[in-house]
């Protein structure tokens, strides 16, 4: 599987982005799915493209000490690849301290599998998080072969941090 990133940092441009995203946070079949999408000035986005079509994305909040991730989501023709894995290991090669919450099965198996605690529940919604003291220090569980390619347009764009790099090994 190769996957490109497409980022949407700080001052990005909301029209192309809603172009994209648009019907994730206004039609009812997405809003029954994920019924706390929102966004905010703060939010930035992350959206993961298999050959130009879009098969997950995430948002991602700075909070003091931590990141926040919310609006995890594969779609649905992407839901038996590793996607949701690909994110999630996006994630851990990107931010040292993550919290995020979840309900999602799938989801919460990967984040367990990658030494994520659980911090509390609240009905079917876990908030699980991991802190790593640095990111030499991460350690991405289960192995996956592709390439995940930053579509970034220019260096603005661009967070200061290591890009991940995934490669086939078949």
């Amino acid at each position: 599987m190769n996957l490109q990133k497409k980022e949407y940092n700080e001052g990005y441009d909301r029209t192309e982005f809603y172009s994209i995203m648009g019907k994730f946070f206004a039609e009812k079949k997405y809003r029954d799915e994920m019924p706390y999408l929102i966004n905010t000035e703060e939010k930035e986005w992350r959206l993961f493209y298999e050959e130009g079509v879009l098969a997950g994305f995430y948002g991602h909040e700075e909070k003091k000490e931590l990141t926040i991730i919310s609006g995890v989501y594969v779609i649905h023709e992407y839901r038996h690849s590793e996607v949701c894995a690909f994110m999630v290991e996006d994630m851990l090669l990107s931010f040292p301290a993550i919290r995020m919450t979840t309900s999602n099965p799938r989801l919460l198996t990967i984040l367990r599998r990658n030494d994520f605690r659980q911090l509390s529940r609240r009905g079917c919604y876990l908030t699980m998080e991991r802190v790593t003291p640095c990111q030499e220090n991460v350690t991405i569980t289960g192995q996956r072969s592709g390439t995940i390619i930053n579509l970034a347009e220019d260096s603005t764009q661009l967070r200061i941090q290591k890009e991940p790099v995934w490669t086939s090994t078949t």
